[in-house]
């Protein structure tokens, strides 16, 4: 695919003369040309080319209506327990690619609590130039986004998760299940379910209906989406309105400012629409499923549980459902069977690029052998393959930790010209693979 596409204007040219001098294989070559428009991607311009027709619509229509206000600057608003590690992988890749200068600070993986007035703790741009990405976990800060990356220049996104989703994979990923297992006793003496249920009602109790938002405050699982996206700060004035219109005109300002919510359980059709909306290519939004749980965990709620979930979780649970909502329109407005078609298209080169990357005939292995956490006990993943190691340097660093990344680019970034310097942040698989990313990448 990647080497093709770089050659498909040339291959046209090639099969347009195939067309004049053997007619009676024209049909043949159309139906190939064709072939190449619905899998690599051409431009229905060039197709008119190739035949000698004129300009116009069709396929290319929701595209061109777009081409001239298409944003090269992205920020990604990192959200918890919503797959945002992997796709903060991809983007940093993506970054790194064009030499995007990253807003964060020097050698760190969060943002957090961010205002206007860090500003000037930022690592900051190379000389001349502007803040291109942001990738880190931060809370939503208006005035602090619009002041790096202006938004008439910048894609805004994020991602969320259904409040149920979101609760379970929190509920396990923190430690809550095993400390309250640890209490109370085994699996057979009390299921997930009934674990939940007493963290919800000893725990969270205080959160009949919470806008008490605080992460590492109080019932830490509660609308956590929320409060990434600046619950408090935005409804600090606003405690003369009831809970539902506070969380209607949160919703509202979330709707303006982003353009684009990724949802967890729709990943790779979120992906595809981005890729339609930022102009990118198929390979750009590329990732690895790097790690999985060996142990998979009976997870299941009853319905009582889950409704005093989304009873305790309404803030999250209603942005979710209307983001999902937005998410089906634009793929409507982007044409249903395209994206269908696209979505296709990605899983079957994404499942091949991870083919090569892993050598899956060894097994899977223990995913870190040395963490002392003990969320890591049960997680495996595969090793790379000798492709993986050797030819493309995107399979290890696709297959980086999400906090090796920060000392790389802090490091990129400082160097001013993107050379290659002293990595001492990353593991040696990684610092080879972002080597050889500076060494084989055509920048820009």
């Amino acid at each position: 695919h990647y080497f093709i596409q770089s050659n498909l204007r040339s291959a046209a040219n090639n099969l347009k003369i195939i067309i004049m001098i053997r007619s009676k294989y024209v049909k043949v070559s159309i139906l190939l040309i064709l072939t190449l428009f619905v899998v690599f991607e051409l431009d229905e311009d060039l197709l008119r080319r190739i035949f000698g027709m004129s300009p116009g619509g069709g396929l290319n229509k929701a595209r061109a209506s777009r081409q001239e206000s298409v944003k090269s600057n992205l920020l990604f608003l990192k959200t918890h327990k919503t797959g945002s590690s992997t796709l903060g992988g991809l983007f940093y890749l993506y970054g790194i690619r064009k030499k995007f200068n990253f807003v964060l600070f020097p050698y760190t993986n969060r943002l957090d609590d961010v205002t206007t007035q860090d500003i000037g703790a930022l690592m900051p741009p190379r000389p001349g130039l502007n803040y291109n990405m942001q990738v880190q976990h931060a809370v939503f800060n208006r005035d602090f986004e619009h002041a790096v990356l202006p938004k008439n220049k910048t894609f805004y996104t994020t991602a969320v998760r259904s409040a149920i989703g979101n609760f379970k994979s929190s509920f396990v990923f923190f430690g809550h299940e095993e400390k309250l297992r640890q209490q109370y006793g085994s699996v057979e003496q009390y299921p997930f379910d009934e674990l939940a249920d007493m963290y919800l009602e000893e725990v969270c109790q205080e959160y009949k209906l919470s806008d008490k938002l605080e992460l590492g405050e109080g019932c830490l699982l509660i609308n956590s989406a929320a409060s990434d996206l600046g619950w408090k700060t935005f409804t600090a004035k606003m405690q003369d309105y009831t809970i539902q219109e506070r969380i209607d005109a949160f919703i509202g300002m979330l709707d303006e400012e982003f353009d684009l919510v990724m949802i967890t359980e729709r990943m790779d059709e979120s992906l595809v629409v981005l890729k339609e909306f930022m102009r990118w290519r198929m390979g750009d939004i590329m990732f690895l499923s790097q790690k999985t749980t060996a142990k998979k965990p009976n997870t299941d709620l009853s319905t009582r549980t889950e409704r005093k979930i989304l009873r305790r979780m309404a803030i999250d649970d209603q942005i979710f459902r209307h983001f999902d909502a937005k998410l089906s329109r634009q793929v409507a407005e982007l044409g249903q069977e395209n994206i269908v078609q696209g979505v296709a298209n990605f899983r079957s080169m994404r499942q091949a690029f991870e083919d090569k990357c892993f050598d899956k005939a060894k097994g899977l292995r223990k995913y870190c052998e040395e963490c002392q956490d003990p969320k890591m006990e049960h997680v495996v993943g595969w090793e790379l393959s000798e492709y993986g190691r050797n030819e493309d340097p995107s399979c290890a660093f696709l297959n980086a930790e999400f906090s090796q990344y920060c000392g790389a680019v802090s490091d990129l970034q400082l160097s001013h010209d993107y050379t290659d310097i002293n990595f001492r942040y990353l593991s040696t698989t990684e610092a080879v693979a972002i080597r050889k990313l500076i060494q084989k990448m055509k920048w820009g």
